[in-house]
């Protein structure tokens, strides 16, 4: 994640920590997936991405215990 964080690209930023958001979804990690989720949405927000964030909450819907996004 160290080379995205330098980049600009606000949405690229907050794409591949969405794609972070389902790997650590997949491994059980969902603490950590949920963390990393409200960090991409605080990004997609930021550009007004309101289908990315809905994306997001169906995604954390999947973990077992996720911490829900904060609104």
């Amino acid at each position: 994640m160290a080379i995205i964080e330098t980049t600009e690209y606000v949405l690229c930023r907050a794409n591949a920590l969405t794609d972070l958001v389902e790997v650590l979804r997949l491994m059980n990690r969902s603490d950590e997936a949920a963390t990393t989720a409200e960090e991409a949405r605080r990004l997609y927000e930021t550009k007004g991405n309101v289908a990315a964030v809905r994306n997001l909450e169906r995604l954390l819907d999947e973990l077992p215990a996720a911490k829900p996004l904060a609104r």
